[in-house]
């Protein structure tokens, strides 16, 4: 059994959300109308945007279109020459004329300059006259989309966005029975995804289009708690959450597998690849990548006892079928002298069954004054991955002083990791899924219950979608 050992803690755990695999199926025949409305947020770049993250979450079938510009607004006042910037720009009509099945509006930022008392007047009326009512009109479905949580906003108060602009929102989508996708809250604390403190990167993108494919369409996210150094990034795929003061990232992830990393301060020292279950129950896995280069193929080893062959060399020849074997008895140790100073920050350790209880991992440049950097006391075998601090060192010794059999110590491989010099300590371990209640811990379980009343209301969203289209249909005839 593969474990962790380290002296800083890290775990990673993973919250299923109790919901459908994705999507409910759509005819061949028809395709359903997605229409984003908004400002310069819902716009994005030709790079990336939510409206082209959503469309890659929900694939054929959808049909996707981005009917963001940059400083729409909704307040409806005509410009010094009579114009509507709004909503007389071509993206306003386009998207009255799209005919879409389903309207996502996300739209209040830009109105921050207003003073309170023209945001109260105006706000939610002109909201619903022009962003809602058109919308309706036309046999769409409207959603509502609080905006982004706002970090930033230059000569502006962010906070008004946090508060007044998205409460009006939150009061429009309950006064007129509408859908509601809390934008503001699902992107709070997440500063490292919005980098002018508006906008997203690639990630805060890839999170607002998760959102609305889980809220609206069913799709399942896992969430992946990792905790770790506190300040570190967290990244898997394009989605990467900074680690808050308590040393927690939590990463809104789709089932499958995907590139996992961590760097703090420049260093990216941990990576590897996260699998995310597709089932509502089993566990995540994460296998991680060396975690820095294997200095120790090639080093000189000599070790306190040799038996039936079994050289101490073998520990470090690259060679997973071959090993070291000390004679039977506790205390035994093994050397390795890497033939020059090296910056080292942890050990692999493959052990064949005969594996020790407890053990001390020592360090020295000289060969002579070791200092001790690590100790296990409750090893259970398979393979040790022990991380420490990064040192200074030519020689690193481990001092065998408990076997966990009658037989001799007997190592398969020792891998010696070189650092980069990085503080932070990720490394992996299996983690189970858990739901999607603050992680809050006990063995609650996804029952099928859960999942075919998840199931039930995607479809029963798909079927209010046909019946608009079919009456579309019945009055263009």
């Amino acid at each position: 059994m593969k474990k962790s050992l380290r002296a800083v803690a890290a775990l990673l755990a993973c919250a299923a959300v109790a919901a459908s695999a994705g999507p409910a199926p759509v005819s061949a025949e028809e395709v359903v109308k997605v229409a984003c409305v908004g400002d310069s947020i819902t716009a994005g770049t030709e790079a990336t945007n939510y409206p082209m993250y959503l469309q890659e979450l929900l694939g054929d079938g959808y049909e996707v279109k981005n009917f963001g510009l940059g400083g729409a607004a909704v307040r409806h006042e005509p410009e010094s020459d009579g114009t509507y910037f709004w909503y007389d720009s071509a993206q306003y009509k386009e998207s009255l004329e799209y005919d879409a099945d389903v309207v996502f509006v996300m739209m209040g930022t830009n109105d921050v300059g207003s003073v309170p008392t023209a945001l109260k007047r105006y706000f939610k009326e002109d909201y619903y006259n022009y962003l809602i009512k058109p919308y309706l009109d036309n046999g769409s479905k409207v959603v509502v989309m609080t905006s982004p949580y706002a970090y930033y906003y230059l000569l502006q108060d962010p906070d008004r966005i946090n508060t007044l602009i998205a409460q009006y929102q939150r009061e429009l989508a309950q006064e007129y029975d509408l859908q509601l996708i809390d934008m503001n809250a699902a992107t709070a604390d997440m500063r490292e995804c919005f980098p002018d403190g508006l906008h997203g990167n690639a990630s805060g993108y890839s999170i607002i289009a998760q959102t609305v494919y889980e809220e609206y369409f069913g799709g399942k996210i896992c969430r992946v708690r990792a905790e770790t150094t506190p300040g570190a990034l967290v990244t898997a795929g394009r989605i990467g959450i900074k680690a808050n003061e308590s040393g927690t990232a939590v990463l809104p992830l789709l089932p499958g597998e995907h590139e996992f990393f961590a760097s703090l301060d420049g260093y990216k020292s941990v990576y590897g690849t996260l699998t995310v279950p597709e089932s509502e129950s089993g566990s995540c896995k994460i296998l991680m990548g060396e975690g820095g280069q294997n200095v120790a193929v090639g080093s000189t080893v000599t070790a306190s006892s040799e038996s039936d062959g079994f050289t101490a060399p073998m520990a470090a020849d690259g060679d997973t079928e071959t090993r070291w074997q000390a004679q039977m008895g506790d205390n035994q140790w093994i050397l390795f002298d890497l033939g020059e100073t090296r910056m080292i920050g942890g050990t692999r350790i493959l052990w064949e069954p005969a594996y020790g209880e407890s053990y001390n991992i020592l360090v020295s440049e000289n060969g002579t004054d070791f200092t001790t950097v690590a100790s296990v006391t409750e090893g259970d075998g398979g393979t040790d991955e022990v991380f420490f601090d990064a040192v200074n060192a030519r020689y690193l010794r481990i001092d065998c002083i408990k076997r966990a059999t009658v037989y001799g110590f007997s190592m398969y491989e020792v891998q010696i990791l070189e650092s980069d010099g990085s503080p932070l300590r990720v490394t992996g371990m299996d983690i189970s899924v858990m739901p999607d209640e603050g992680f809050g811990g006990g063995n609650l379980t996804v029952t099928l219950a859960v999942i075919a009343v998840v199931a039930l209301a995607g479809f029963i969203a798909l079927g209010v979608l046909w019946e608009r289209r079919r009456k579309k249909k019945e009055t263009a005839k």
